[in-house]
């Protein structure tokens, strides 16, 4: 668990900035969640892009640390799985049309979809940290260095 200190030490940070980013514009976040409680539809596709787009930047993000020399351990994954079903029990599954919100709630469950998304976006990383093992001479392992070559090109310094 300690090796992997970095990983829970920059996922707090990243909490404590979006936590924080929330409480700064909070006449921002509430005319968002405002116009997404009139538009649901709207909001479920614009989350479920930011997720897919998340998800890509985790396997490569994952795929680059390997390339580092950092390792995620097992225990990592352990623990976003569980952060993540605890996100998942604590809202709601089918929503309700309440015409009051309720601040606490809605904050409790601010809360808990972070944890989700955090907890997708580290297990998402760990993939692409260990794809290369599970499926070394894959389509997706060499589309996913094909990417990561075209994003993250090395140019040689010719000295």
């Amino acid at each position: 668990m300690l090796s992997d200190g970095l990983t829970y030490l920059i996922v707090a940070l990243m909490a404590l900035t979006i936590l924080g980013a929330i409480r700064i514009n909070k006449t921002s976040v509430m005319k968002m969640t405002r116009w997404s409680k009139a538009n649901p539809k709207k909001a479920q596709w614009i989350i479920t892009g930011l997720q897919l787009f998340l998800m890509c930047l985790g396997i490569i993000t994952g795929k680059n640390l390997k390339e580092l020399g950092y390792q995620f351990s097992d225990v990592t994954t352990y623990v976003f799985g569980t952060i993540m079903i605890i996100g998942f029990l604590s809202v709601p599954f089918w929503p309700k049309r309440n015409t009051i919100s309720i601040p606490k709630v809605v904050d409790r469950q601010r809360l808990a979809y972070l944890a989700i998304s955090l907890s997708s976006l580290i297990m998402t990383a760990q993939i692409g940290n260990r794809i290369g093992e599970f499926y070394p001479n894959s389509l997706i392992t060499h589309a996913i260095d094909r990417i990561d070559n075209r994003f993250f090109r090395t140019r040689s310094l010719i000295i």
